[in-house]
């Protein structure tokens, strides 16, 4: 089992992210960490005496979909999952995800829901909204996830890593919505692989306002969401001209 971690200048909050993985009930993982930041973050990945991380610096800024690749070809694992330096996996993430894989052969990726927390900050450092939401606790509808409506992110998926010999590496060409990219392979060569485990075992934490470093799935994604729905064009003729119309597709 092989957990992939890439982070950029978050060494005030990727602690959080390596505990959650060192938690884990199941053992038998290795952590690997994919850092192009120039901060000391490495002095951070040092405190854990852990013979389980595998540390992996980058001297320039890379996308995220670059920094999985990097953690992809120094993985030995069979299966792989990913945790963003914002994200928190529950102790029994990876055990219960394994488990649901494995009794079910013909699926090769599966998806859990997350508790996704929003927390906004005004030029005085107080909390002006907080919401909070369980993302994602459907078996995946193709429609939906053309349009948006559901969205598998990468924090939620284990995967068989040999599907990556089929389908290729993250796209490094994509710069934002990489997961959603990524899913819409699967699912185009993979459409019954899929395995929905509806139990929230992922918590996100998304600071806007004065706290926010920036650095969020809500920047500005328009170019890359013209370049999927380019390259999945046939996928998206699935969807009725009024759905077309909603997405604002550009024949």
């Amino acid at each position: 089992m092989s957990i992939i971690l890439p982070t950029y200048n978050r060494n005030y909050i990727v602690w959080k992210a390596i505990q959650s993985v060192l938690n884990q009930t199941y053992l038998n993982f290795e952590l690997i960490i994919v850092d192009s930041g120039n901060d000391n973050t490495k002095k951070i990945v040092d405190q854990f005496l852990d013979p389980r991380i595998k540390y992996i610096r980058i001297k320039d800024k890379l996308n995220p979909s670059k920094a999985r690749n990097i953690g992809i070809e120094n993985a030995q694992g069979s299966y792989i999952c990913y945790i963003d330096s914002d994200v928190v996996y529950y102790p029994e993430f990876i055990g219960y995800m394994l488990i649901s894989l494995l009794a079910n052969p013909k699926k090769v990726i599966t998806y859990c829901a997350k508790n996704k927390v929003i927390v906004e900050y005004n030029s005085q450092d107080k909390i002006i909204e907080r919401i909070e939401k369980i993302d994602c606790c459907t078996p995946i509808n193709i429609k939906q996830l053309l349009l948006m409506e559901e969205y598998i992110d990468t924090n939620t998926i284990m995967h068989k890593k040999d599907i990556l010999d089929i389908i290729g590496d993250w796209d490094e060409k994509c710069e934002k919505l990489e997961d959603w990219e990524f899913v819409l392979r699967v699912y185009k060569t993979f459409p019954e692989g899929f395995l929905h485990v509806p139990r929230v075992l992922v918590d996100y934490t998304q600071i806007k306002g004065l706290k926010s470093d920036g650095v969020h799935a809500d920047s500005n994604s328009s170019a890359s969401r013209e370049y999927v729905k380019r390259k999945y064009y046939e996928l998206f003729q699935l969807i009725t001209p009024q759905y077309n119309s909603k997405l604002g597709w550009l024949k």
